[in-house]
């Protein structure tokens, strides 16, 4: 029963890695959580890891760290400089020991969603006051709505949002007034996005994506009613 001078102890345990779910952009954070103390590491699913040499020695664009200062507690992880793509967590403890990977994992994305294109909903050709016409805009990814965002047409209307949040595919609904008029209706030139469109990571859309665009097709704005003229006359 012989204890050397010192300490000693003997740890083989690896630690279990707790990861948060989300969507976020790299200008945000991550919530992460260890069973002991030590480091956490986000890595990106296209690093193979094998053990902690294997993360460290990844692009620094798949992979970010933090200290674990307390053991099954809340710690912040910043996404910065990260890469887009899918992550999860591996966390050491002070003997060196490399959790498996958390269950949960977490997407980067810093890419804002784009328009990719605008198109006519059924019609005739003709708008005429009262009528009613949707604007379908697809984007490059799935989008969020808030509120009621609106689109600025040449005819000096606006279309606005009806349905389709969480799709990547808006549609907006256009009725135009009396004194709006055009020979083909488009969105305007320039700000013609107004309101809120993000990603699932709180991407904005690119609002510029809707300035100066002409649907396939023509469709004339004519709420003037025409005037009518009669020749004054006694006839039989």
């Amino acid at each position: 029963n012989v204890n050397p001078t010192g300490t000693l102890a003997v740890d083989t345990a690896a630690p279990t890695a707790t990861l948060t779910a989300a969507s976020i952009p790299n200008t945000s954070s991550v919530t992460v959580q260890s069973t002991e103390t030590g480091t956490a590491y986000l890595v990106n699913t296209s690093v193979t890891v094998t053990n902690l040499a294997s993360i460290t020695g990844a692009a620094s664009s798949n992979w970010n760290s933090a200290s674990i200062t307390s053991a099954n507690s809340n710690t912040s992880l910043s996404a910065a400089g990260l890469a887009d793509g899918t992550y999860r967590l591996y966390t050491v403890d002070a003997a060196g020991n490399l959790s498996a990977a958390s269950t949960n994992s977490v997407t980067i994305d810093s890419t804002a969603p784009t328009v990719s294109s605008i198109a006519y909903g059924t019609n005739d050709g003709n708008l005429a006051a009262g009528e009613s016409v949707t604007l379908t805009v697809t984007f490059s990814e799935a989008v969020n709505v808030t509120g009621t965002p609106t689109i600025a047409l040449n005819s000096g209307g606006s279309a606005s949002y009806t349905s389709g949040s969480g799709s990547n595919q808006l549609t907006f609904t256009y009725t135009p007034a009396a004194t709006q008029s055009t020979s083909d209706l488009a969105t305007a030139t320039t700000s013609a996005f107004s309101g809120t469109i993000t990603d699932a990571a709180g991407n904005a859309v690119v609002a510029s994506g809707f300035n100066n665009v002409n649907p396939t097709g023509t469709l004339a704005v004519d709420t003037a009613a025409p005037t009518a003229t009669l020749t004054a006359a006694s006839i039989p």
